[in-house]
């Protein structure tokens, strides 16, 4: 049985909650899993910046488990993953520790540290800080984040 079959209330709360801060996202199925798929905006004077398209996958351990997020557009590069870049090896987003999870956390919880884990990389990417923080966004003054 999948979570949200067993689990019906949170389903309705995890919508609501998401469509309530995130109205551009979209849930649906996505291999056989439930999934969001949307864009990561933020407020930018920059003309330029490109929004970050995600899909974030449940599986059947949600919530004991955290949601794994892709990035797909723009598209990231297969060599930019590891601790440098906050990526695991298969492209999904590290936007959490692990051992840092709780079932407390929501969808719209995970959309907020990726929104975060996009500025820093974007950071990162052009070379404004030395190294993406494992938490919190960076600060282009002190060149080393949080």
């Amino acid at each position: 049985m999948k979570w949200y079959e067993a689990d019906k209330k949170r389903l309705v709360l995890e919508y609501e909650k998401v469509k309530s801060k995130y109205p551009q996202f979209k849930l649906g199925i996505y291999k056989d899993c439930l999934a969001w798929e949307g864009e990561i905006h933020f407020d930018s004077e920059d003309k330029d910046f490109i929004p970050l398209k995600v899909r974030i996958i449940y599986d059947d351990s949600y919530p004991i488990s955290p949601p794994k997020v892709f990035p797909i557009e723009p598209k990231i590069p297969d060599n930019l993953w590891g601790h440098e870049w906050h990526r695991w090896e298969e492209g999904n987003i590290c936007y959490v520790n692990p051992k840092n999870w709780s079932i407390n956390y929501y969808t719209v919880d995970v959309i907020s540290k990726v929104q975060t884990w996009y500025i820093n990389f974007l950071l990162y990417a052009f070379k404004k800080i030395d190294k993406m923080p494992d938490v919190g966004i960076a600060t282009i003054s002190d060149k080393g984040g949080n």
